[in-house]
């Protein structure tokens, strides 16, 4: 009651994995119709089963074939006669093979894949000879390190740039397979034609640089340079002649636009730095060109400078910045300062807690500050205008102007001195009234009104003059004009003198008593000096001593007609140039000198007089 569907499962062990040996299977019923695709693998082949009786022709290809497989059956020394028929491996004719007939064993195979030889010390083709692989026999990307002995490898073994970056292994390349010079030529319109990246993190005693360049040479009265950049190339650039004979690190050389050029978008440009001389010199033969040449669009106040100049020295006396001109006959400045802009040509800074000591405005103002940062010196090259003239402005130490000089105030010089609110109290001016051109010194109370006025010409009299309410003299007490005086003896302070009948406008020492000549006394003796002096030089009333006329002076005094009281009359006497007691009051009229206001018992001596001439 079966059927043949009923019976599947009775199949000799149907789904069931190494069920069917060769002893079961008929010899040679199965055929390819009966295998499914990629059933047979080494585990259901028995070693040395498969001949070429089993093999159809072409139908082995070397996706069939496990690696090396068909080279050792090939090289395998079985003999003449081998199972394994190479016309099946390799797709050749019997006749391909010459130099042992159809024997395909292991030496003859050997013999064909030698060139020259027949020795099988290895299995490599052409092991040890020279010049015996070319890139023909070689298949496209599978030569690995792995493949070349080490050290091998020489530039007549490659082909001109047949080795790029994909083809060298990471830092596979130093100075030992580099040949010395390297000269390359090329073209590369973004970035350059070799590429150094060095991607070690830095470490201290380690510098990891994309480039080291060193030179170790001699200078020898020239230049050698570890690293050096040229444009145009070397045999066309003639300012390479520039560099200073000397070891050169970095050295750039250009006839035109940048030497060296230092670019960077967070730190610093170019760091210069030696320990034993300057760490940066520059210098140019242009005429018209600088040695140095900073500029910056960035920044605002005190960040952002074009130049920023510093001094770390915390030890010793430090200069951040030095300007020399040493053309010993040079006319023009050492340093220029220009600024296109409104703000100051320059600014110092020094201990006034951050702010400046001075600033340099762009007009040529000069402004000078105190440690609380109050301008207490201004310097105006033009004080209203840029035509007009200078001033110099003093303020205190909370920033009022106290002195002002001002060099163009209405075309005249001046100077003001103010109180300490500012008010003026006093001028001192090149041009008094504005047309005699005269000076004066105007004082002022404290109401702004001049009540002291020194004029030097006053009314274009040619004659000074002091105005004021009130005149105080305190170096002396009496009232003097100058007189030549002659006599039998020297003029002395403290002498009576009367007018000298034979010269005009001169006096003569008195002698006699009761002289109605008498003029005054000379003073300045007793060490009283005269008050106020009178006289006009190259005329009459002029003279070469002061003679009182009125105020009080010590006077020589002769007490022979009797003694002299404070309160007497005083007159001539027969004594030269001494004064005596009146007596005679008849006699006396029109010769009094004055009155006494000390006394004299007896003998000569100096009296006090208060000179009242009558």
């Amino acid at each position: 009651g079966q059927t043949l569907s009923d019976l599947d499962d009775t199949y000799v062990n149907e789904n069931q994995e190494n069920s069917i040996t060769s002893s079961m299977i008929v010899d040679s019923t199965i055929g390819s119709a009966d295998l499914g695709a990629n059933s047979v693998g080494s585990s259901e082949i028995a070693s040395g089963a498969v001949g070429s009786d089993e093999i159809a022709d072409n139908s082995v290809t070397a996706s069939d074939l496990q690696d090396g497989a068909a080279l050792a059956e090939i090289l395998d020394d079985d003999g003449s006669g081998s199972l394994l028929d190479a016309d099946l491996l390799d797709g050749h004719d019997i006749a391909d093979f010459v130099l042992h007939g159809g024997d395909y064993g292991r030496s003859g195979v050997a013999d064909n894949l030698y060139e020259g030889t027949s020795t099988l010390s290895s299995k490599y083709v052409n092991e040890g000879q020279v010049n015996s692989i070319t890139g023909s026999m070689i298949v496209n990307g599978t030569v690995t390190s792995a493949d070349v002995r080490d050290n091998s490898l020489t530039s007549a073994d490659l082909a001109t740039n047949s080795v790029g970056s994909s083809e060298i292994a990471s830092r596979a390349v130093g100075p030992n397979e580099i040949a010395w010079s390297i000269n390359y030529s090329g073209k590369d319109s973004n970035g350059g034609l070799i590429s150094l990246t060095n991607e070690s993190d830095g470490t201290p005693g380690n510098i990891p640089a994309g480039i080291l360049g060193s030179a170790a040479g001699s200078p020898n009265g020239s230049r050698i340079v570890g690293v050096l950049g040229a444009t145009p190339q070397m045999g066309s650039n003639p300012a390479l002649s520039r560099l200073p004979p000397t070891r050169i690190g970095v050295a750039g050389s250009a006839t035109e636009g940048y030497g060296v050029a230092g670019v960077s978008t967070g730190g610093r440009g170019i760091f210069a730095y030696s320990s034993g001389d300057d760490a940066l010199y520059a210098k140019t033969d242009a005429s018209d060109k600088h040695a140095g040449y900073f500029n910056t669009d960035k920044g605002s106040g005190l960040n952002g400078a074009a130049l920023y100049a510093r001094s770390f020295n915390t030890t010793n006396d430090g200069i951040a910045f030095w300007a020399e001109n040493a053309h010993n006959t040079s006319t023009d400045a050492t340093a220029v300062l220009s600024n296109a802009g409104s703000g100051p040509l320059l600014k110092g800074f020094g201990g006034n807690g951050g702010e400046d000591e001075f600033r340099f405005d762009n007009d040529g103002t000069l402004h000078l500050y105190n440690g609380d940062h109050t301008e207490t010196v201004q310097i105006t090259p033009s004080e209203h205008g840029s035509v007009d003239g200078g001033q110099i402005i003093f303020k205190n130490n909370i920033g009022k102007t106290t002195v002002e000089v001002d060099g163009d105030f209405n075309d005249y010089g001046r100077i003001d001195l103010r109180d300490e609110d500012a008010n003026l109290r006093l001028t001192l001016t090149g041009s008094y009234s504005g047309t005699n051109k005269c000076g004066a010194v105007l004082v002022k109370n404290n109401s702004g009104i001049s009540t002291v006025q020194i004029i030097g010409e006053y009314s274009a009299t040619g004659n000074g003059r002091v105005i004021t309410q009130e005149l105080q003299i305190t170096g002396g007490s009496d009232l003097s004009e100058q007189f030549d005086v002659h006599g039998d003896l020297s003029p002395l302070p403290g002498m009576v003198v009367c007018i000298d009948p034979d010269r005009p406008g001169k006096l003569r020492i008195s002698n006699r008593a009761y002289d109605k000549k008498v003029a005054g006394i000379i003073s300045g003796a007793g060490g009283v000096n005269t008050g106020l002096m009178m006289g006009q030089p190259g005329t009459k009333a002029d003279g070469g001593l002061p003679v009182a006329l009125t105020g009080r002076v010590y006077c020589m005094a002769d007490a022979s007609n009797g003694p002299i009281e404070p309160g007497d009359l005083l007159t001539t006497s027969t004594v030269p140039g001494r004064a005596m007691k009146v007596t005679d009051y008849n006699k006396a009229n029109g010769a009094i000198i004055g009155k006494a206001m000390s006394s004299l018992k007896k003998g000569e001596g100096l009296i006090l007089v208060l000179v009242t001439l009558q």
